[in-house]
C-alpha cells in the first residue's frame, strides 16, 4: 500500500508564512539549497506522485514549470494533485505539463483510493493547511521531517495557537 507523506518547512516555534501573509515563503528561500540533496533523493526515487493544496500550487505553478534542471524536472514530471474546497479553483494548469487534476471533493475517499493503486508512495509538499486538515484522518502515514529554522517575523497558519511573534 502507498502511503502519503509529509515535507513541510517551519520556523522552530511552528510558523510557515512570512508577514506578507498566505503564500509568503520568501523567509525559506535561503534555507532550501542546503536541503535540495535529501529532497531530490526523496522526489527521484520513493515519491510517484506529489500533493498539494491550493497555496502551494498557486506558488509553485508560478514558478516552476518555468525552471529547468534536475530538480525543476523532479517537480514538473510527476502527477501532481491539487486539493481545494469546491469552487475555489476552476482548473490547474502547471505550464506545458498537463500532470496536475484538482481534487475538491471526497478527498478521503480519493486518498484512499490511490493508496490502494499500485506506485511509489506520494508526498505533501508544503501545503500546512492540508497537511493539518488530513492529520486526524489518518490519511497521512508519515512526515519526512521539517526544515526547521531559527524564528523569524512571521504569521502564524490559520488556526494554530503560537504567541504572537512581534
Amino acid at each position: 500500500m502507498r502511503k502519503v507523506l509529509t515535507w513541510v518547512a517551519t520556523t522552530l516555534d511552528g510558523y510557515m508564512e512570512g508577514p506578507k501573509g498566505e503564500g509568503d515563503l520568501g523567509w525559506l528561500m535561503p534555507y532550501v539549497e542546503e536541503s535540495l540533496p535529501d529532497n531530490t533523493e526523496m522526489l527521484g526515487s520513493e515519491i510517484d506522485t506529489i500533493l498539494l493544496g491550493r497555496v502551494t500550487y498557486q506558488g509553485f505553478s508560478q514558478y516552476w514549470p518555468f525552471q529547468e534542471g534536475e530538480f525543476a524536472d523532479l517537480m514538473n514530471k510527476p502527477p501532481k494533485l491539487v486539493f481545494a474546497s469546491a469552487g475555489a479553483l476552476e482548473e490547474v494548469p502547471w505550464g506545458t505539463h498537463d500532470n496536475a487534476q484538482l481534487v475538491d471533493h471526497d478527498v478521503e475517499e480519493t486518498l484512499r483510493d490511490l493508496k490502494g493503486r499500485d506506485g511509489k508512495d506520494m508526498v505533501i509538499l508544503a501545503s500546512g493547511g492540508l497537511v493539518s486538515s488530513l492529520l486526524g484522518s489518518g490519511q497521512v502515514c508519515e512526515g519526512l521531517g521539517t526544515l526547521d529554522v531559527p524564528r523569524l517575523e512571521l504569521i502564524k497558519v490559520p488556526g494554530q495557537t503560537h504567541p504572537d511573534p512581534r
